[in-house]
Formats: C-alpha cells, sequence, structure tokens
C-alpha cells in the first residue's frame, strides 16, 4: 500500500502517524499542490490523504483510510480502533474541518461584500466550532487515543500555521498536548512554511 500526503495536511499527518504507531509496512510519497493530474484524477476531493492499494480503487477520505489501515494493527496496542473510536473520530475530523475552512478563508483573504444576511461572519463561525469541539471531545474522549492524536494535530497545525487565538484554556489543550513528545509526532511535522494569518 502507498499513502500519497501533502507536508502541511494535518488529516495526512495524522495517517502517517498512525501508520507509524502501528508499524505498517505502507510506503508514504509526498506530492505538492496543486496535486500533481495522475494524483488528482484519483479522487473526486482533489486533496490528500489518499491510500493506493494494488488492484482497488484509491480510498479516500481520512476516516476510510484509518479504518483501513487499523485492520491491519496488531491488537493490544496503544491506538486500538472500534466502532466508539469512530463516533468520536468524525467529531475530530469535522472539527479539523471547520478550522481548515476557517484559515482557507483567512488566508485567501475573503470576507463580506456585501450585506451579510447570515447573521454571523462564516471563518469566526468555523473557528467557533473547532473550539467548541475540542472542548467537548476534552471531555468525552477520555480513553480515545486516535481521537486525542488527532486533536494534537489540528492543534498544532492551527499553532504552526498561526490560524487564530483559539479560545481555549490551558488545561483542555495540556490534555492533547502529551502527544506533541512522542517520536512520531516529531518524525512527521511538517518543514517551515510562509502561512501566517497576516498573509
Amino acid at each position: 500500500m502507498e499513502l500519497v500526503y501533502l507536508d502541511g495536511s494535518p488529516f495526512a499527518r495524522i495517517v502517517r502517524i498512525l501508520i507509524q504507531e502501528w508499524k505498517l509496512p505502507v510506503v508514504c510519497t509526498e506530492v505538492c499542490f496543486p496535486l500533481p493530474p495522475e494524483i488528482d484524477a484519483l479522487t473526486p476531493l482533489g486533496q490528500v490523504p489518499l491510500l493506493l492499494r494494488e488492484g482497488q480503487q484509491a480510498l479516500f477520505p481520512t476516516l476510510n483510510i484509518i479504518e483501513c489501515l487499523s485492520r491491519f494493527a496488531a491488537e493490544g496496542g496503544e491506538f486500538q480502533y472500534s466502532g466508539q473510536t469512530r463516533e468520536t473520530l468524525v467529531v475530530a475530523l469535522s472539527a479539523g474541518d471547520s478550522l481548515a475552512q476557517a484559515a482557507y478563508q483567512h488566508w485567501s483573504g475573503l470576507g463580506p461584500v456585501s450585506d451579510n444576511g447570515l447573521g454571523f461572519e462564516p471563518g469566526a463561525r468555523n473557528l467557533d466550532r473547532f473550539t467548541r469541539s475540542v472542548r467537548w471531545l476534552a471531555e468525552n474522549a477520555e480513553a480515545e487515543k486516535i481521537v486525542c492524536l488527532a486533536v494534537a494535530v489540528f492543534l498544532y497545525w492551527a499553532r504552526d500555521r498561526k490560524v487564530a487565538d483559539l479560545d481555549l484554556d490551558d488545561a483542555c489543550i495540556g490534555r492533547f498536548e502529551t502527544f506533541f513528545s512522542r517520536p512520531s509526532f516529531k518524525a512527521t511535522i511538517p518543514r517551515p512554511h510562509g502561512l501566517a494569518a497576516g498573509n
């Protein structure tokens, strides 16, 4: 199997960390953005991670990849996957989507161009959704290490990319920062970048 990823993708980073934690023989291949045409043609989403499996259709998005790879993980390890894990992992990945949407909106310079009939600003709403989800997960994902790992990756990405000042107390963030010291987390840290809140 082969995992196609972008260096800065937090979603791909979650999968790359799990590949290391589960000690799976998966080749990780980095590509640049925009995706090469042959990779872009494999997914209607036009994004990575993408799991290539011999003789099978390319697998995406992140949740499907994690579920597939978890079948090859040894039993009894730290990052066990179950139906309960799936329930809270969906919340964590959805929160990551909200965080990414807020960041992309800001970096692209999108803002109001006419009267706002929504009653809220979408970027601020997405950041609020992220922080509320992180608080909820801090209280409800106690034993789900995969979920906590995913949140740690998103928190790191938010800080590294200077997405915003997240309205989270230290105790809540500390619940997830313990993953920052894991060798698999350190080995997958993205390279420096030019994205920042002011750009």
